[in-house]
């Protein structure tokens, strides 16, 4: 069973631990990245239900110990989608990605980008609105610039492309806030 009430600490912590075990599949998203896949589904254009997300999450069958674990993680999932949905809609800024630290204590923002981006493959044709939009999809901006975290610019050195990853990862909540507004403007058929 869950534990009660709305996706806290605890929650975080117990979602993490299956995420690392060996009952998860052997590349399934962790934390950070299913952060990001479940932010995408809550700000995006349109509904997704679990059993289309889950799998990409998961990316192969998880070896729950017991029915229990099973519906403690699932509901650890469905909890947190519901929290961003929900403070998307009720109190935008309180919103508040979940990101890795580096050995340094600064935010890592690229996986949780990664599962952003699954998260709006998932509906590609309901976002092309927003990516053909010349104006909104500065919103995507941020979240876009961290897809590639990883990969050296041959335009940029070092020390700059660092620089325009940490900027960008500061303006992550305010990107998916604003995404969440404009698809709720344009009567978003998600409910969130």
């Amino acid at each position: 069973m869950s534990p009660a009430g709305p996706f806290d600490e605890e929650g975080l912590a117990l979602l993490e631990e299956f995420l690392m075990s060996e009952r998860a599949p052997e590349h399934c998203m962790q934390l950070s990245e299913v952060d990001g896949l479940l932010a995408g589904i809550a700000a995006g254009p349109s509904p997704v239900p679990m059993e289309e997300w889950l799998p990409v999450a998961m990316d192969g069958e998880p070896a729950f110990a017991s029915p229990e674990e099973r519906a403690l993680v699932l509901g650890l999932l469905a909890r947190r989608l519901e929290d961003t949905a929900a403070t998307l809609r009720q109190e935008p800024e309180a919103y508040a990605p979940l990101f890795w630290e580096d050995d340094r204590g600064e935010p890592y923002a690229a996986d949780w980008a990664e599962g952003f981006r699954e998260a709006m493959r998932l509906r590609a044709e309901d976002w092309a609105p927003l990516l053909e939009d010349e104006e909104a999809n500065v919103l995507l901006a941020p979240i876009a610039a961290l897809w590639d975290a990883e990969e050296p610019r041959e335009d940029l050195d070092p020390s700059e492309q660092a620089r325009l990853q940490d900027e960008a990862t500061g303006l992550v909540q305010a990107s998916v806030v604003g995404i969440h507004r404009y698809w709720y403007r344009r009567g978003r058929a998600a409910g969130g």
